[in-house]
């Protein structure tokens, strides 16, 4: 599985150093999956707090995840990641089972003034 290490937000345009606004994480099946990724932040003691998942179909093979900061409110609508480190964990399930669950851990920056 792999991924950019930092996102960072919308920056204003005239910063002359631009952190990449999105990171694609890839990874591969080899059975058609259904894949959750399930964000967490990481608080300064260690602990982690959910901030949201996502869901989606994962043809057999190599799959990518365009990832930009958003994620789905369970009512509706969008909620951004706010500025820290989180952990991205992964699982894939089928009529067959469940796969055991694989983490990548990426830093949202904060945006520049």
């Amino acid at each position: 599985m792999t991924a950019r290490a930092i996102l960072a937000p919308n920056t204003p345009k005239s910063t002359r150093s631009k952190p990449p606004r999105k990171t694609i994480f890839s990874f591969f099946v080899n059975q058609n999956a259904t894949v959750s990724v399930v964000f967490k932040q990481v608080r300064k003691d260690g602990s982690l707090v959910r901030r949201g998942a996502l869901t989606r179909e994962a043809p057999t093979g190599k799959n990518r995840i365009r990832f930009e900061g958003k994620l789905p409110k369970p009512k509706g609508g969008i909620q951004f990641l706010t500025a820290g480190r989180y952990r991205a964990s992964f699982t894939s399930h089928n009529e067959f089972g469940e796969s055991p669950e694989a983490s990548i851990g990426f830093r949202v920056a904060r945006p520049k003034n």
